[in-house]
C-alpha cells in the first residue's frame, strides 16, 4: 500500500544534528509532488522556526507546530492559523510566577501564535537565538500574559540540574493540567496537554484530507513522535530513535545523519 499522505518530524528526523537538510532528503521529497502525495512537517518548533525548511522543500501543505499547538498554512507571505490549542491563562501565570520567584537563573520565554517573546537577551535567549537563527520580541512577559494573548508554549532554558528541579516542582502541583516535559538537556517546555502530534495528525487527515489513518505514513525519532507513529498505518522510527520506540512500531529506517527520511520514502513510496 502506497501512503496517500506523509508526516515528518524535523529535529532528529528530517535534519541532521547540525540542523542541515540534506540534498538527498530534498530531492527525494520533491519527487512526491509528481505522485500527488502531500508531505507535512510536524515539530515542537514555532511556525517561524519551521518556515525555512518549508520553503526549501517547496511545500504548500499545512504544517504542525508546538507539538500540535498550532496547525497553519503559509499563504501570501503570511501564516494562516487553521487550528490552535493554548495553555490555560491561569496556568501560564502560575508557571511564570513559580519560575520567576523560585528559579531566577532560568531563562523564560513565551510563544504566542507565531511569535517568540522574552523579557531580555539573557544567556538562555542568546543560546536559543544561535539554535534557531531568530530574535525574540523583547517585552515584559507579565504584561504579555495580562493582555490575554494566547500562549501556545512556555519555554525554559537553564543548567540541567536546575531544569530537572523546576520540572519536579511544577509536576508536584497536581492542579496543573498542562503538559510539562523536558525537550533537551537544557530545555523544559509547557504546552496544553491536548496539543499532541497525534491529535494534530488526526485533525489534518480527518478534517483537511478526509482519508483513513491506515493510508498515512509518519516518521519520527523521539517520545513526542511516539503517539503519531503508532496512530498511522505506516509509522517509521528513525534509526537514532530510542530502542523502545523502534521496538514499538513495525518499521524503522536509517538515522537522520544517513538520510533515513529519503531511504524510507524510497522504500515505502517510490519502491526503488
Amino acid at each position: 500500500m502506497i501512503p496517500k499522505l506523509i508526516f515528518s518530524d524535523i529535529d532528529g528526523t528530517l535534519i541532521n544534528s547540525g540542523d542541515e537538510l540534506s540534498k538527498e532528503n530534498i530531492e527525494t521529497i520533491k519527487k512526491l509532488s509528481s505522485k500527488d502525495i502531500p508531505f507535512i512537517l510536524v515539530s515542537a518548533r514555532s511556525p517561524e522556526e519551521m518556515i525555512d525548511y518549508y520553503h526549501c522543500l517547496e511545500l504548500n501543505t499545512p504544517f504542525i507546530s508546538y507539538n500540535g499547538g498550532i496547525i497553519s498554512k503559509y499563504e501570501h507571505n503570511r501564516f494562516k492559523i487553521i487550528s490552535d490549542i493554548c495553555i490555560d491563562p491561569k496556568e501560564t501565570e502560575f508557571v511564570y510566577e513559580i519560575i520567576r520567584t523560585r528559579f531566577p537563573t532560568i531563562s523564560l520565554s513565551l510563544y504566542s501564535n507565531t511569535k517568540w517573546y522574552a523579557s531580555k537577551l539573557d544567556k538562555g535567549v542568546q543560546y536559543q537565538k544561535e539554535l534557531n537563527g531568530l530574535s525574540p520580541v523583547i517585552m515584559d512577559l507579565k504584561e504579555l500574559i495580562q493582555t490575554g494573548a494566547p500562549i501556545h508554549k512556555i519555554m525554559m532554558i537553564g543548567k540541567t540540574d536546575v531544569i530537572i528541579e523546576a520540572e519536579k516542582i511544577l509536576k508536584k502541583n497536581t492542579h496543573l493540567t498542562s503538559s510539562i516535559h523536558r525537550s533537551g538537556a537544557y530545555h523544559l517546555e509547557v504546552t496544553n496537554k491536548k496539543a499532541t502530534k497525534k491529535n494534530a495528525v488526526k485533525f489534518i487527515i480527518e478534517q483537511l484530507y478526509n482519508i483513513d489513518a491506515n493510508q498515512v505514513m509518519a516518521m519520527g525519532d523521539n517520545y513526542n513522535d511516539w503517539g503519531m507513529l503508532k496512530y498511522v498505518g505506516l509509522g517509521v522510527a528513525m534509526g537514532n530513535a530510542p530502542q523502545e520506540i523502534r521496538d514499538s512500531v513495525k518499521f524503522s529506517t536509517d538515522t537522520c545523519i544517513n538520510n533515513g527520511v529519503a531511504q524510507a520514502i524510497e522504500r515505502f513510496v517510490l519502491h526503488r
